[in-house]
């Protein structure tokens, strides 16, 4: 579809930027393509999450394009490998979760996650990963 496109510019690739970004790697996996006579009304974005190994696309046609100011994009990462999974698993082994009785249902389950986070925390810090954009403009939806 690339070559395609590059060919007969017929139609464009509306996503420019990498949908699966791991600790070596970011591709582009998922594409969605316009005719080219609808790409100038058309806005384009990723989804930043963690639901799946790679990360949601939209694109919204009928809409305006706006300039960007941002560079590149970031988002939070956590390693985890089977060391910080023995590891966290050995740390929620040690909790005492017998203040858990005491609490009403939504405060025991914000407490547990407070836990679980603090937890997680040490064995595996968020870290901030910066990709650089190759272009100087970005689609957004209005």
């Amino acid at each position: 579809m690339r070559n395609l496109s590059h060919r007969c510019k017929c139609v464009i690739s509306c996503i420019n930027r990498p949908t699966r970004i791991t600790h070596t790697s970011a591709t582009i996996i998922d594409n969605i393509y316009l005719n080219a006579n609808y790409y100038k009304d058309c806005c384009s974005g990723i989804i930043i999450t963690d639901l799946s190994g790679h990360y949601p696309i939209i694109a919204c046609v009928g809409t305006k394009q706006q300039h960007c100011k941002t560079t590149s994009i970031s988002f939070k990462r956590r390693k985890l490998n089977e060391a910080a999974y023995n590891k966290l698993n050995e740390l929620l082994y040690q909790v005492n979760w017998d203040i858990l009785h005491s609490l009403d249902i939504h405060s025991t389950y914000k407490k547990f996650l407070d836990i679980v986070s603090d937890l997680l925390d040490v064995v595996s810090p968020e870290k901030t990963i910066t990709i650089k954009r190759h272009q100087s403009t970005c689609n957004t939806c209005t």
